[in-house]
Order: structure tokens, then sequence, then C-alpha cells
């Protein structure tokens, strides 16, 4: 019933999705929607948004079909629907090399922390630990430059997108 279907990847989540220097929708979840169209027939077209919130908007407002790596949270399901999860992808706590020990989720309490607006951290956080300070930034690369200067003193991110933006800013 639908030939095209409308998929609006996070532009700011390799090596999940995101656009290469030349616009091209890449990473492990382009891959995934390559396969998928191979194998169905079915058209996916690519619509690119500036950022998430904008990309959450979009689906909100039913502009796009389908988000091709999107975490399933309890706001989410009001207006989408989740299908099993074919990657399930793990958080982490990124401090400063100085931080010694382990740091739990509680430790953050008394902690600045540096969440990406919007993503599914900072829906988690605010309903399972809502004494956290959140710093709310636009994306990974501004709340991890923050924890290296100190700014935040933690960032709860996704691990491969974290370590992804880590080796590539040094």
């Amino acid at each position: 019933n639908h030939p095209v279907v409308r998929i609006a990847p996070d532009p700011y989540f390799p090596p999940i999705e995101s656009f290469d220097k030349n616009g091209k929708y890449i990473g492990i979840a382009a891959d995934f929607m390559h396969l998928i169209q191979k194998e169905t027939g079915i058209n996916f077209r690519v619509v690119r948004c500036n950022d998430w919130d904008e990309v959450l908007k979009k689906a909100r407002s039913r502009e796009i079909d389908a988000l091709p790596a999107a975490a399933q949270t309890p706001a989410r399901s009001k207006y989408l629907l989740f299908a099993k999860p074919h990657l399930v992808l793990p958080g982490v706590i990124i401090t400063r090399a100085n931080v010694k020990g382990k740091i739990t989720l509680k430790d953050l309490s008394a902690m600045r922390v540096s969440v990406v607006k919007s993503y599914v951290w900072q829906e988690f956080l605010d309903a399972d630990f809502p004494g956290i300070q959140l710093d709310l930034v636009p994306d990974l690369q501004t709340g991890l430059k923050k924890v290296a200067m100190g700014v935040s003193d933690a960032m709860v991110a996704t691990l491969p997108v974290a370590l992804y933006y880590i080796e590539k800013q040094g």
C-alpha cells in the first residue's frame, strides 16, 4: 500500500547512522535499510533533518513514516509503533580521566551531567533519576567537549557513538 516509505535518520549518530560529506545516508542502520529495500522491494526515501529534535517533530506530525534506529521509550510509543529491535546498544557514563572508580547512575545525582536533548538517555534519566542535574546539549560532540573541559562532570551516551566521536576528536 505504501510504495515509498519516508525515513528520517539521526544525522549525528555514527557509526549507526549519519550522512557522509556528500549527503549520502550511511551507517549500520543504513545498511539494514538497504537490505530490507532489496529483499522487499519497498522504496525508502531518506528525509534529511538538521537534528534529532527535528526528526522526532516530523515523526509526531507524520511527515515521515519510520525511524531506522530509534530506541523505544514510553513517550515515543505514544506516536510510533516499534518492531522488535534488530540491534540493542548499551549506554555509557563518560567522565574525565581524573575521576577514579566505578560511577553508577545513582552517583550522577551529585554531578552536572550532559545528555543530548531528546535522546533516549534524557527521557530515561528524567523518569528514573529526577535528582540528576541534566545539561541538555544539541549533540554528542558538544557534550563530550563539556566533559573534557570540566564544564560537565559526566555524560550519558550510547557507547558506539561515543567511542566514534572520542576516537575522531581525540
